[in-house]
């Protein structure tokens, strides 16, 4: 057998590598629909055709991530927008509070979109998307949408966070 990460020739029942010392035959996995046994990095099913996903979702935490910054910068932009349309008038206490609540808000989906990005804690991932959500309120759909599509996404790839 040939090993796939030096190209030595080894014997054929030998589990290990004689030159690098790893191993040469990969681990086999049950298909979820037909039960056969199938080598572990497959994409599809040779005996049912079932495809796994694996791959796919490996990337659906980076999205997430990306589209949590973007909805924190989205709800700067209209904090900012938002003071400056105010600022010729008089902003009371309880508008001042929602500003603070605001930009809170929107700084937090920043380090959940990063922990995303990276797949470091899941956690962190999903309180960074409730926090885009919140900051996403005061600027509607255009604010909301990147924390709910996140959520959605960090929960269909859980199984990729450390």
């Amino acid at each position: 057998m040939k090993c796939q990460y030096c190209g030595s020739e080894n014997p054929v029942n030998t589990k290990l590598c004689e030159k690098c010392g790893k191993s040469i035959r990969k681990g086999l996995v049950k298909c979820p629909k037909c039960g056969k046994k199938i080598l572990d990095d497959s994409n599809l099913c040779s005996y049912c055709g079932h495809i796994f996903l694996k791959s796919i979702t490996s990337t659906l935490p980076s999205v997430a991530g990306i589209l949590l910054i973007f909805g924190g910068i989205i709800s700067f932009a209209g904090l900012f927008l938002l003071r400056v349309d105010l600022f010729g008038t008089t902003i009371t206490s309880y508008e001042n509070m929602i500003m603070v609540v605001w930009g809170i808000s929107a700084f937090m989906a920043f380090p959940g979109g990063l922990f995303a990005i990276f797949k470091y804690n899941i956690g962190v991932s999903l309180i960074g998307c409730v926090f885009c959500v919140i900051a996403g309120i005061p600027i509607y759909v255009i604010g909301i949408i990147p924390g709910v599509v996140s959520i959605i996404l960090i929960i269909l790839a859980r199984e990729n966070f450390n």
